[in-house]
């Protein structure tokens, strides 16, 4: 009787091996970037975008203010980013408390304060956003506002 002792397949080093399947989960579990994150040691519990402008009261832009959320209850981060020189701005908001509803409602407030030698009150106004939550790992909505402060 006489048995084959030839090999079909070659051997490949182990590391090889495992090189090439950390590389193919990988490439299959590719995220768009801009999907909401799963955050910190706690956890979030989804997230929104808000972008928008800020101008003054004939309409020109007003780059360097601060834009951001209150009036929230405190469930979401307050991101701090500058408006650029357009005016524009985008904040995207992460919900840390766990809540019934899939939506929230916002303020998206923004200031001036006055140069000196000036000596006036600090110039605000805010809108209200309607914002719908995504879920962790899905795109957010975004929603869209115009503060208008009256700068001259």
């Amino acid at each position: 009787m006489h048995h084959r002792t030839g090999q079909v397949f070659p051997r490949w080093p182990a590391a090889t091996v495992a090189a090439a399947l950390l590389l193919a989960c990988h490439l299959g579990d590719q995220r768009d970037a801009r999907a909401c994150p799963q955050t910190g040691e706690f956890g979030n519990y989804g997230c929104a975008v808000v972008e928008g402008a800020v101008v003054g009261a004939r309409g020109q832009p007003l780059g360097g203010v601060a834009p951001g959320p209150s009036a929230d209850g405190g469930q979401f981060d307050t991101p701090f980013h500058y408006t650029d020189a357009s005016g524009r701005f985008e904040l995207r908001l992460t919900r840390y408390v766990p809540a019934p509803s899939d939506s929230a409602s916002v303020w998206i407030h923004a200031n001036v304060l006055p140069t000196p030698p000036e000596v006036v009150s600090t110039i605000h106004d805010s809108a209200l956003v309607r914002l719908l939550i995504a879920p962790i790992g899905h795109l957010p909505d975004t929603a869209h506002v115009s503060i208008v402060l009256q700068v001259p």
